[in-house]
């Protein structure tokens, strides 16, 4: 993969990385015991939010720069959070069920988690990927 400038404008990004994304193909993650295919939902998801408004600039970025690194940790993470909501909680009516992948990437090793879905008995796919956040201690 080639080098991309930490200062390239969004736009050049974001299409930089679907060319990229367009690459994957569908790969086994024996977490979850099931198929895992890349739709442009997940992509878009990278830099839109749920309620498909643009994300920051500099979250959207941090999500288009970890993108190299899903199919790996989905084929290999080992630590797995299940989320499971049922129709009348969801936009599409039916049960959706999230895993959420955790592992560490990169020199300074960063906890990064891939998020899957699947809706109702369709197919898992990529649903989107982040850093870990810290949480705040409250006194």
């Amino acid at each position: 993969m080639a080098y991309i400038e930490p200062d390239i404008d969004l736009k050049k990004l974001i299409w930089r990385q679907k060319k990229l994304y367009k690459t994957f193909i569908p790969v086994w993650c024996m977490v979850v015991n099931r198929t895992v295919k890349f739709n442009m939902q997940g992509f878009e998801h990278l830099h839109v939010d749920g309620r498909k408004h643009m994300r920051p600039e500099a979250d959207a970025k941090k999500r288009l720069f970890l993108l190299k690194h899903a199919p790996k940790i989905i084929t290999q993470s080992r630590m797995v959070k299940v989320d499971i909501k049922q129709g009348h909680q969801t936009f599409s009516g039916k049960r959706e069920v999230y895993h959420e992948l955790y592992m560490k990437v990169g020199a300074n090793r960063p906890a990064v988690v891939v998020t899957l879905r699947t809706i109702g008995a369709g197919d898992t796919h990529f649903y989107g990927m982040r850093y870990v956040g810290k949480k705040k201690r409250t006194a």
